[in-house]
């Protein structure tokens, strides 16, 4: 099975560049296609909130920075695992999420 395609339009290369690295260690150590999807989903919404705040750098990012995401986060991280998202208007729409087998 192939994995998804890394989309992250709005987060700056730096990020890009060490989620595609993650995902190739998480492959490696043969997670499945279901454990990248969701773990990549994650990586990918910390990077769409840093490229709005900050840090543009993953290097840079600080403990603050990520307690303020996981507090922020934890309800639409549970939503896209369901596969939705929740839009700025409270608006659900399907979450294009690859679903094994079914």
């Amino acid at each position: 099975m192939t994995a998804p395609s890394l989309r992250l339009p709005a987060s700056p290369p730096a990020w890009a560049a060490m989620i595609r690295s993650w995902r190739q260690t998480l492959t490696a150590e043969n997670k499945s296609a279901r454990t990248l999807a969701i773990y990549s989903g994650a990586a990918e919404a910390l990077a769409r909130r840093c490229a709005t705040d900050g840090p543009d750098d993953p290097v840079e990012l600080d403990r603050a920075a990520v307690a303020g995401f996981l507090c922020c986060g934890v309800a639409v991280m549970r939503s896209v695992s369901r596969g939705w998202t929740r839009t700025s208007s409270g608006i659900r729409r399907a979450h294009l999420v690859e679903r094994g087998g079914s």
